[in-house]
Protein backbone atom coordinates (compact mmCIF):
# COMPACT_ATOMS: atom_id res chain seq x y z
CA UNK A 1 0.00 0.00 0.00
CA UNK A 2 2.84 2.37 0.80
CA UNK A 3 4.28 1.83 -2.67
CA UNK A 4 0.89 2.50 -4.27
CA UNK A 5 0.52 5.70 -2.29
CA UNK A 6 4.01 6.82 -3.25
CA UNK A 7 3.33 6.23 -6.94
CA UNK A 8 -0.05 8.00 -6.72
CA UNK A 9 1.55 10.97 -4.98
CA UNK A 10 4.19 11.22 -7.68
CA UNK A 11 1.64 10.94 -10.49
CA UNK A 12 -0.64 13.50 -8.87
CA UNK A 13 2.26 15.96 -8.64
CA UNK A 14 3.09 15.34 -12.30
CA UNK A 15 -0.49 16.25 -13.23
CA UNK A 16 -0.32 19.51 -11.31
CA UNK A 17 -1.96 18.58 -8.01
CA UNK A 18 -5.39 17.66 -6.68
CA UNK A 19 -7.01 20.86 -7.90
CA UNK A 20 -6.20 19.82 -11.48
CA UNK A 21 -8.32 16.65 -11.30
CA UNK A 22 -12.08 17.05 -11.79
CA UNK A 23 -14.52 14.17 -11.51
CA UNK A 24 -16.88 13.73 -14.43
CA UNK A 25 -18.45 10.43 -13.35
CA UNK A 26 -18.73 8.71 -9.96
CA UNK A 27 -21.84 6.57 -9.59
CA UNK A 28 -21.61 5.86 -5.81
CA UNK A 29 -21.94 9.58 -5.04
CA UNK A 30 -23.06 11.82 -7.90
CA UNK A 31 -22.51 14.95 -5.78
CA UNK A 32 -18.79 14.42 -6.43
CA UNK A 33 -19.30 14.89 -10.18
CA UNK A 34 -18.08 18.25 -11.42
CA UNK A 35 -15.88 18.84 -8.37
CA UNK A 36 -12.12 18.55 -8.02
CA UNK A 37 -10.15 16.02 -6.01
CA UNK A 38 -8.91 18.91 -3.86
CA UNK A 39 -12.49 19.92 -3.01
CA UNK A 40 -13.56 16.37 -2.23
CA UNK A 41 -10.53 15.53 -0.11
CA UNK A 42 -10.94 18.78 1.86
CA UNK A 43 -14.58 17.98 2.58
CA UNK A 44 -13.62 14.47 3.68
CA UNK A 45 -10.79 15.84 5.90
CA UNK A 46 -8.10 13.68 4.35
CA UNK A 47 -5.26 14.09 1.88
CA UNK A 48 -5.91 13.72 -1.83
CA UNK A 49 -4.34 10.28 -2.23
CA UNK A 50 -6.31 8.80 0.67
CA UNK A 51 -9.52 10.33 -0.72
CA UNK A 52 -8.83 8.79 -4.13
CA UNK A 53 -8.24 5.38 -2.51
CA UNK A 54 -11.51 5.66 -0.60
CA UNK A 55 -13.30 6.30 -3.88
CA UNK A 56 -11.59 3.33 -5.53
CA UNK A 57 -12.83 1.10 -2.72
CA UNK A 58 -16.37 1.89 -3.84
CA UNK A 59 -15.86 1.48 -7.60
CA UNK A 60 -13.10 1.22 -10.17
CA UNK A 61 -15.25 3.06 -12.70
CA UNK A 62 -14.32 6.70 -12.09
CA UNK A 63 -14.24 9.30 -14.86
CA UNK A 64 -11.98 12.33 -14.55
CA UNK A 65 -10.92 15.44 -16.43
CA UNK A 66 -7.25 16.31 -16.03
CA UNK A 67 -6.15 19.94 -16.47
CA UNK A 68 -2.46 19.58 -17.27
CA UNK A 69 -1.92 20.70 -20.84
CA UNK A 70 0.42 23.54 -21.74
CA UNK A 71 -0.99 26.32 -23.96
CA UNK A 72 2.33 26.81 -25.75
CA UNK A 73 2.37 23.13 -26.72
CA UNK A 74 -1.22 23.32 -27.94
CA UNK A 75 -0.40 26.35 -30.10
CA UNK A 76 2.76 24.78 -31.48
CA UNK A 77 1.01 21.59 -32.57
CA UNK A 78 -2.03 23.43 -33.89
CA UNK A 79 0.07 25.40 -36.36
CA UNK A 80 1.39 22.29 -38.08
CA UNK A 81 -0.09 21.61 -41.51
CA UNK A 82 -0.58 17.93 -40.68
CA UNK A 83 -2.54 18.57 -37.45
CA UNK A 84 -6.13 17.35 -37.70
CA UNK A 85 -8.98 18.56 -35.49
CA UNK A 86 -10.75 15.87 -33.49
CA UNK A 87 -11.92 15.00 -30.03
CA UNK A 88 -10.80 11.86 -28.23
CA UNK A 89 -13.80 12.04 -25.92
CA UNK A 90 -16.43 9.33 -26.08
CA UNK A 91 -20.02 10.46 -26.48
CA UNK A 92 -21.80 10.25 -23.09
CA UNK A 93 -25.46 9.80 -22.35
CA UNK A 94 -27.17 13.17 -22.37
CA UNK A 95 -27.09 14.88 -18.95
CA UNK A 96 -25.38 11.91 -17.32
CA UNK A 97 -22.41 12.89 -15.18
CA UNK A 98 -20.24 15.93 -15.89
CA UNK A 99 -18.23 14.96 -18.98
CA UNK A 100 -15.50 16.94 -20.68
CA UNK A 101 -17.04 19.80 -22.74
CA UNK A 102 -15.00 18.70 -25.78
CA UNK A 103 -17.67 16.15 -26.74
CA UNK A 104 -19.99 18.99 -27.78
CA UNK A 105 -17.83 22.09 -28.20
CA UNK A 106 -14.45 21.14 -29.72
CA UNK A 107 -14.92 22.44 -33.25
CA UNK A 108 -16.59 25.80 -32.54
CA UNK A 109 -14.14 26.36 -29.69
CA UNK A 110 -11.17 25.98 -32.02
CA UNK A 111 -12.57 28.63 -34.34
CA UNK A 112 -13.74 30.97 -31.59
CA UNK A 113 -10.69 30.76 -29.32
CA UNK A 114 -7.76 30.00 -31.60
CA UNK A 115 -8.85 31.68 -34.84
CA UNK A 116 -10.99 34.67 -33.92
CA UNK A 117 -9.82 35.59 -30.42
CA UNK A 118 -6.17 34.50 -30.19
CA UNK A 119 -5.38 34.36 -33.92
CA UNK A 120 -3.12 31.33 -33.52
CA UNK A 121 -4.11 29.98 -36.95
CA UNK A 122 -6.14 31.21 -39.91
CA UNK A 123 -9.79 30.34 -40.49
CA UNK A 124 -8.92 28.47 -43.68
CA UNK A 125 -6.34 26.33 -41.87
CA UNK A 126 -8.81 25.55 -39.09
CA UNK A 127 -11.53 24.52 -41.56
CA UNK A 128 -9.11 22.37 -43.55
CA UNK A 129 -8.05 20.60 -40.35
CA UNK A 130 -11.69 19.73 -39.70
CA UNK A 131 -12.74 18.70 -43.21
CA UNK A 132 -10.46 17.88 -46.11
CA UNK A 133 -7.49 16.82 -44.02
CA UNK A 134 -9.66 14.52 -41.91
CA UNK A 135 -11.19 12.95 -45.03
CA UNK A 136 -7.74 12.46 -46.55
CA UNK A 137 -6.32 10.81 -43.43
CA UNK A 138 -9.27 8.43 -43.08
CA UNK A 139 -9.38 7.88 -46.85
CA UNK A 140 -12.98 9.04 -47.21
CA UNK A 141 -12.94 9.60 -50.96
CA UNK A 142 -16.40 11.15 -51.28
CA UNK A 143 -16.30 13.67 -48.42
CA UNK A 144 -14.31 16.50 -46.92
CA UNK A 145 -14.45 18.89 -49.89
CA UNK A 146 -17.06 20.94 -51.72
CA UNK A 147 -16.88 19.44 -55.19
CA UNK A 148 -19.36 18.22 -57.75
CA UNK A 149 -20.13 14.55 -57.19
CA UNK A 150 -19.12 14.44 -53.52
CA UNK A 151 -21.48 14.00 -50.59
CA UNK A 152 -22.82 17.35 -49.37
CA UNK A 153 -21.81 17.64 -45.72
CA UNK A 154 -21.71 21.41 -45.24
CA UNK A 155 -21.79 23.75 -42.25
CA UNK A 156 -22.58 27.42 -42.85
CA UNK A 157 -21.88 29.48 -39.75
CA UNK A 158 -21.78 33.09 -38.66
CA UNK A 159 -18.19 33.73 -37.51
CA UNK A 160 -19.31 36.59 -35.28
CA UNK A 161 -21.61 34.33 -33.27
CA UNK A 162 -20.08 30.88 -33.78
CA UNK A 163 -19.01 29.79 -30.31
CA UNK A 164 -19.02 26.92 -27.86
CA UNK A 165 -21.19 27.18 -24.74
CA UNK A 166 -20.24 23.95 -22.96
CA UNK A 167 -18.11 24.35 -19.83
CA UNK A 168 -16.32 21.98 -17.49
CA UNK A 169 -19.05 22.35 -14.86
CA UNK A 170 -22.00 22.68 -17.26
CA UNK A 171 -21.08 20.70 -20.39
CA UNK A 172 -24.55 19.94 -21.77
CA UNK A 173 -24.94 23.18 -23.69
CA UNK A 174 -25.22 23.33 -27.46
CA UNK A 175 -22.90 25.60 -29.40
CA UNK A 176 -24.28 28.63 -31.21
CA UNK A 177 -23.82 30.32 -34.57
CA UNK A 178 -24.66 27.58 -37.09
CA UNK A 179 -27.04 29.08 -39.64
CA UNK A 180 -27.34 26.11 -42.00
CA UNK A 181 -26.28 22.48 -41.72
CA UNK A 182 -26.45 20.07 -44.63
CA UNK A 183 -25.94 16.37 -43.85
CA UNK A 184 -25.77 13.88 -46.71
CA UNK A 185 -27.39 16.46 -48.95
CA UNK A 186 -30.33 17.15 -46.61
CA UNK A 187 -30.78 20.46 -44.77
CA UNK A 188 -30.89 19.67 -41.04
CA UNK A 189 -30.55 23.25 -39.74
CA UNK A 190 -32.08 26.20 -41.59
CA UNK A 191 -31.81 29.81 -40.40
CA UNK A 192 -30.43 28.53 -37.11
CA UNK A 193 -33.31 26.15 -36.41
CA UNK A 194 -33.08 22.34 -36.29
CA UNK A 195 -35.56 20.72 -38.69
CA UNK A 196 -35.57 17.31 -36.97
CA UNK A 197 -33.94 15.71 -39.99
CA UNK A 198 -31.54 12.93 -39.03
CA UNK A 199 -29.49 11.93 -42.05
CA UNK A 200 -26.15 11.28 -40.37
CA UNK A 201 -24.65 7.82 -40.52
CA UNK A 202 -21.56 5.95 -39.38
CA UNK A 203 -18.75 6.17 -41.92
CA UNK A 204 -16.52 3.20 -42.56
CA UNK A 205 -13.10 3.34 -44.15
CA UNK A 206 -13.35 1.93 -47.67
Amino acid sequence: LSLIKAEMTQNLARRGGADRIQFRYFEPDTSVQGRTLAQVSSEWSMNAVDAALEMLKKTSSIGIVSFNMNDEDVHRFMKQEWMMTCSDGSYPRWEEGVPHPRFIGSFPRKIRKYVIEEKVISLSQAIRSMTGLSADIFQLKDRGYIKEGLVADIVIFDPENFTDKATFTDPFQYSEGVEYLIINGEIAISEGKFKDIRKGRILKKK
